[in-house]
């Protein structure tokens, strides 16, 4: 097991939390995507919250181990404190109406990634 996947798998066993990816099909996940990559349905338990959400593996590896999943929520926890103007500026998106339904997307993901890590959120950071 690599170093990154052990960090991973250390941090859940810490917090308690069980990790489940299966995956639901193939296809386009991001807009702009032009190539498909293998989608999953990924829930995240622990005695605080769970979480179940989709995500699209990497084009290049199609896996959607723990550490992949971390490491993409590890930003996650800041998405809250953002308003919808301070998103766009930070991210080079436009404010439009398609962008602000995406950063209503990050702030529930950042609401979730909160009720789960809530005090562990430094050590979900060192996870990248």
């Amino acid at each position: 097991m690599c170093e990154y996947q052990k960090q991973a798998n250390d941090f859940l066993t810490k917090t308690g939390t069980t990790f489940k990816a299966t995956q639901d099909r193939f296809g386009f996940h991001f807009d702009g995507d032009t190539e498909k990559r293998s989608i999953f349905k990924v829930t995240l338990s622990n005695a605080r919250h769970s979480y179940t959400f989709e995500f699209g593996a990497s084009i290049k590896d199609p896996s959607c181990a723990a550490y992949d999943v971390l490491a993409c929520l590890s930003g996650s926890p800041s998405y809250p404190d953002l308003g919808f103007y301070d998103f766009c500026c930070e991210f080079g998106y436009d404010q439009t109406a398609k962008n602000k339904a995406l950063w209503k997307r990050c702030v529930k993901e950042g609401q979730n990634v909160i009720k789960l890590f809530g005090n562990c959120l430094e050590d979900l950071y060192e996870i990248q």
